[in-house]
């Protein structure tokens, strides 16, 4: 969604609905707007926390996989995040 947003604005030359953001991503509507829910629900604590823009992507491609795929855990972390192994 984070490369996906800017590169339909300048397609379509006006910010995308939800509905055409879906279309483009493949997913449903409901899914864009969680998916922008749980980005604007994020409250970084440091700099290091990742982008609430790329944790939204990352939902959007766990949303988007086939029928009978599924992705059981999911550990987003910014590149510098230090408490990882």
């Amino acid at each position: 969604m984070l490369r996906t947003v800017p590169d339909l604005t300048q397609t379509l030359g006006r910010v995308s609905s939800t509905q055409e953001l879906a279309a483009e991503l493949g997913v449903s509507a409901e899914d864009v707007r969680e998916a922008h829910a749980a980005a604007s629900s994020m409250h970084p604590d440091s700099l290091d926390t990742a982008d609430p823009a790329n944790v939204a992507q990352a939902i959007l491609f766990v949303l988007s996989q086939p029928a009978g795929c599924e992705i059981r855990e999911m550990l987003i972390c910014h590149e510098d995040e230090g408490s990882w192994p």
